[in-house]
């Protein structure tokens, strides 16, 4: 297992961080949120589509406001990503704007949706008992 020192120092030093910015995600560790919010910026499309899955790792609602706007991005993977993160959130907020991606041009970001709809339900259901 990496350090959170180690694996923001490779993500600076490595132009193709793939899983590195994933492992950000499963160590869950709050001091993360800044960086891997950060690199929603990135100028690479894969870095921002990793960070935004490493993000749905954190299961944290407070993340509902970064990660819904990418649910209307350009970019097909990103908003599969997107998707995909709102969907580990598991919160029922989410779901008109979920709903709302069931109409997305691209197949990819509808069935991630639909997907995330359906884990959304699955952890409402588990909460309610």
């Amino acid at each position: 297992r990496y350090s959170v020192e180690s694996l923001l120092l490779a993500h600076a030093a490595d132009p193709q961080p793939g899983e590195q910015v994933l492992d950000l995600g499963a160590a869950r560790q709050p001091r993360l949120l800044g960086p891997l919010t950060e690199m929603l910026d990135d100028r690479d499309l894969d870095v921002r589509v990793l960070a935004a899955r490493a993000l749905g790792d954190f299961r944290d609602g407070r993340l509902l406001p970064i990660l819904l706007p990418l649910l209307k991005d350009p970019s097909r993977d990103l908003r599969e990503a997107a998707a995909e993160a709102l969907g580990k959130l598991g919160d029922p907020h989410t779901l008109p704007d979920l709903v709302a991606c069931l109409q997305d041009p691209e197949a990819l970001v509808r069935r991630r949706a639909a997907w995330a709809i359906g884990e959304v339900a699955v952890q409402a259901t588990d909460a309610a008992g």
